[in-house]
C-alpha cells in the first residue's frame, strides 16, 4: 500500500525512529541538576497555587460585589 508521497506503508522503511535524520535537532541540553531544580520549583509553585486559591463560594461573592460596586459607581 502506498500513500500520496510514495512511502511504502507495508514494509519497514530504511528510516527508523532511531535514525539520526529523524531525531530532533538539539542545540543545548540542561544538566540533570538544573532539571531536578526546575522540577522542584514547579512542584512548589503548584502547591502555592492550591494554597492561594480562594474557595469557589468566595470567588462568586467577590465577583458579585465587584459587579454591584461597578453598577453603583456607574449610576452615581
Amino acid at each position: 500500500m502506498k500513500n500520496l508521497f510514495s512511502f511504502n506503508l507495508d514494509e519497514k522503511s530504511e528510516l527508523s525512529c532511531d535514525s539520526p535524520l529523524l531525531r530532533p535537532f538539539t542545540i543545548r541540553k540542561i544538566g540533570e541538576g538544573a532539571e531536578a531544580a526546575q522540577k522542584e520549583i514547579s512542584d512548589k509553585m503548584e502547591e502555592l497555587e492550591i494554597k492561594w486559591a480562594l474557595p469557589t463560594w468566595l470567588v462568586y461573592l467577590r465577583a458579585s460585589f465587584l459587579g454591584l460596586g461597578t453598577m453603583l459607581l456607574a449610576i452615581s
